[in-house]
């Protein structure tokens, strides 16, 4: 059974649910820290999977497709869990309205399950023909998401402009592995 669930429309309309996989014995997921740190060991496992599938065929098929799209939950699971607690809330909208982008989408979080929708405008790929490429991207967007994290905590609080800086570096990633794994649940990229 999979545990997150995305349909984009032709027109662009998104509805996406998911759960998140988190177990008894792990820390409480209040942190944003520990989220963060489980959201880089995630990414470094994306990496990993991506790595084998490539040294093996140079193509991302059968189980190797499956295993990645279980890792991209579990990091937009760890960057929804962020976003949230950086906004303090459990239901908000992330957007992302750069020039040629009108994405919107609306997340609403009850204890372990999140419900997502809005939409991705005109603009529903990436504009990356393999995935390699996308990760490389992601890792250096994880990167800015770091150092801005810790320079916006240094003093101990998230004021209200980091605030909304974070959001907005958060947002752009959720959206961004939302719609990878959907291209890659639909064998759109390789």
């Amino acid at each position: 059974m999979k545990r997150t669930e995305i349909e984009i429309t032709s027109e662009g309309y998104v509805h996406a649910s998911g759960y998140f996989r988190i177990t008894a014995d792990e820390p409480s997921t209040g942190n944003w820290k520990a989220e963060l740190s489980r959201l880089v060991e995630e990414t470094s496992q994306i990496r990993e999977t991506y790595g084998k599938a490539m040294s093996d065929d140079g193509r991302l098929v059968g189980d190797e497709r499956f295993r990645l799209i279980e890792e991209l939950d579990d990091v937009m699971d760890h960057l929804i869990i962020i976003r949230s607690l950086i906004a303090e809330k459990t239901s908000f909208t992330i957007t992302d309205s750069t020039i040629n982008y009108h994405h919107q989408l609306n997340i609403r979080i009850q204890k372990k399950d999140w419900e997502a929708d809005g939409t991705v405008g005109y603009f529903r790929k990436i504009n990356f023909k393999k995935f390699g490429e996308w990760l490389k991207n992601l890792i250096e967007k994880l990167q800015v998401l770091i150092r801005s994290l810790a320079q916006a905590a240094s003093d101990g609080v998230i004021d209200e402009v980091e605030r909304n800086s974070l959001n907005k570096i958060l947002d752009r990633m959720i959206f961004s592995v939302l719609i990878v794994r959907h291209q890659i649940e639909r064998a759109e990229i390789e």
